[in-house]
């Protein structure tokens, strides 16, 4: 009964989607359950380990198809829970998904919330260090909600900061929701990292973050998560967003 969607990330100075996150819905009997009640109840149940590897499969099988079909560079963020992180067999089982499907692994995103980073560093940091050595990237999620410790950002071997979407609802209208974006960017460029602002749901959204040099959004206003077919023919359009004439 589990499907994936994918929403598109979009580089912002031509709005050419660059890469998707992958998203678990689910339809029981037709009837959508929301992941915010469904994702809780994998957690508790303990089967949050397998289902997220079955995620992390059907991605990397999708971003192998869609390369087979012609379309290339394009990179697939998947989520990580808590439970996943603890594994001690994780990297392995992530190392075997890779090798089956044959995906390219820079091509594969992981994200990771800071919260869950900080449930125990010292891991957390080795755990990484595995996974970046797969030749995966790693992206902070939800930045700037939980910890937001610069000193241990630096020990952090992440790729991508991602703006959680509280601060970008807001931008346009709440001064400290704005300085706070402006300095994730800012941070972000000062640090080498890639940065994407989530949420992104109005056009006064968009332009704010492109005045402030955000280098990657993702929200209602491109895109909602959408079905594989529904993507690939975004991906074959030459200019996926021709209502941004930049």
């Amino acid at each position: 009964e589990f499907t994936l969607h994918y929403q598109p990330q979009v580089l912002v100075e031509n709005t050419k989607i660059t890469g998707v996150e992958a998203l678990m819905r689910w339809h029981p009997d037709g009837n959508a359950i929301p992941p915010d009640e469904f994702i809780p109840l994998l957690e508790e149940s303990g089967l949050i380990g397998e289902v997220g590897l079955w995620v992390l499969r059907s991605a990397c099988e999708q971003l192998v198809e869609w390369q087979k079909n012609g379309i290339a560079g394009i990179t697939i963020a998947v989520n990580l829970s808590s439970r996943q992180f603890q594994d001690p067999q994780f990297v392995d089982s992530v190392k075997e998904i890779f090798t089956q499907t044959g995906v390219m692994p820079e091509n594969i995103e992981l994200e990771i919330t800071e919260s869950i980073l900080m449930e125990d560093l010292s891991s957390s940091i080795a755990m990484l260090k595995e996974l970046k050595s797969l030749g995966t990237t790693i992206a902070l999620d939800d930045f700037g909600t939980g910890y937001s410790s610069l000193s241990y950002l630096k020990r952090l071997e992440i790729d991508t900061l991602k703006i959680d979407r509280s601060f970008v609802s807001e931008l346009t209208h709440k001064n400290d929701d704005a300085a706070i974006a402006n300095a994730v960017i800012s941070l972000a460029e000062t640090m080498n990292l890639k940065v994407v602002a989530e949420g992104v749901e109005t056009a006064e959204q968009f332009q704010f973050l492109r005045s402030r040099n955000c280098g990657y959004v993702q929200g209602y206003f491109f895109s909602r998560p959408v079905p594989p077919a529904e993507v690939e023919a975004l991906l074959r359009s030459d200019k996926p967003f021709p209502k941004f004439n930049i």
